[in-house]
């Protein structure tokens, strides 16, 4: 388990209200080092969707990008999903999707997919699933296949007084 704690820094630029630019940094608050930087534009389509390009720098790792979209389907349904690429290695070390729903008033459900290759959560798939009450309840539950060959299972209750 990391115990370290970070410091996390960004920079924001908004030259158009469907347009934004960021600079983010992600530092070791024990060591010093710089841990993530990231540049991304992030364009709203001004209907249903926001969509977000990436260059991801890691400490000792190479640079990805990195697509990520969210779409609302309808008033009560939206789409997520993304993926990243190494440039180096021609891979797609990781990528994910979810769907999030509100049926009936009050109760939002969320079903999600992804998978890492080669990365620090080696050939790591996962599925979770989240069901929440008016913010104040939430039950999630998620199915883990690591390389090790074994599969986890864990859940979560959140209740908020």
């Amino acid at each position: 388990i990391d115990e370290d704690l970070y410091f996390l820094g960004i920079f924001s630029l908004k030259p158009h209200r469907n347009l934004n630019l960021e600079y983010a940094s992600k530092i070791s608050t024990s060591s010093g080092s710089n841990i993530r930087d990231s540049f991304s534009a992030k364009i709203k389509d001004g209907y249903s969707g926001e969509y977000n390009i990436s260059r991801l720098s890691f400490l000792n790792k190479p640079q990805n990008l990195q697509y990520t979209a969210f779409n609302n389907l309808n008033s009560s349904t939206s789409l997520f999903h993304g993926l990243r690429y190494n440039p180096d290695t021609k891979e797609i070390p990781y990528w994910f999707m979810g769907l999030d729903w509100t049926s009936p008033p009050g109760w939002k459900w969320s079903t999600y997919v992804n998978n890492y290759k080669n990365l620090k959560k080696e050939n790591h798939f996962s599925w979770k699933f989240r069901v929440g009450l008016f913010n104040f309840w939430t039950f999630s539950w998620s199915i883990d296949y690591l390389s090790d060959q074994k599969i986890y299972l864990t859940y979560k209750i959140w209740i908020i007084d």
